[in-house]
């Protein structure tokens, strides 16, 4: 069977798979932060202007820029903004990127093997379902926090974590997320480590009072 006719029947099977039913599981590869740092005492706050970008592809090559999974990943971060209140403001409007103090460069990177997830797919849908399939889906995301009076590079903090997606079993559901609640809580939690990670090395400046600045964490 050549590789086009391959992946058509892939897509097939996947269609007759996800009726069967489909989970996916953490790959809890970083550790759970329950705790943000508390910033609430602190009179001043820097600003930040968030650049986040989400790619299909490995860490350190091209890859390929996917629109829909960014705004998902915007969504829970903006989440997190609004609960952890660590910033006096933030803004994801390019045009605003003069005016706050730092800008954190968040880049998601999606990584996996598609040719294994394309024959186990075929294999599912031969079998209808009866043999099940897993896909394993990396996200790698790299915060980088940079101080806008300079441009200089102040702290880069990267994760990986992992979700595993079965498909094929209808009890599976029964044993654990859907895909869209592990996602969200996958690239939640990295969203705060990269947070927790920059604020405890002391990378970014707050203040009690007017003239009283200093890195948190140091």
């Amino acid at each position: 069977m050549s590789l086009k006719k391959l992946t058509k029947f892939s897509i097939v099977s996947v269609v007759v798979a996800v009726a069967a039913g489909c989970a996916s599981f953490k790959g809890n590869e970083v550790a759970v932060v329950d705790k943000l740092p508390d910033v609430s005492q602190y009179q001043n706050k820097p600003s930040v202007y968030v650049d986040l970008n989400f790619y299909r592809g490995n860490p350190g090559q091209p890859g390929v820029e996917m629109a829909p999974a960014r705004a998902r990943v915007q969504e829970v971060m903006e989440e997190q903004l609004v609960q952890s209140k660590l910033f006096s403001s933030y803004t994801f409007d390019p045009s605003k990127k003069a005016s706050a103090a730092y800008t954190i460069q968040v880049k998601v990177h999606n990584h996996g093997n598609d040719f294994l997830a394309t024959v186990a797919g075929a294999i599912t849908g031969a079998t209808m379902g009866v043999i099940p399939c897993a896909a394993t889906d990396n996200y790698t995301v790299e915060m980088t926090a940079l101080d806008n009076s300079d441009g200089k590079v102040v702290k880069t903090v990267s994760t990986k974590d992992s979700i595993t997606t079965w498909i094929g079993l209808i009890f599976i559901p029964m044993m654990g997320h859907t895909p869209n609640e592990a996602f969200r809580d996958t690239i939640k939690n990295q969203i705060r480590t990269g947070f927790k990670e920059l604020l405890d090395s002391g990378s970014m400046k707050y203040s009690i009072g007017e003239h009283r600045w200093f890195e948190l964490g140091a």
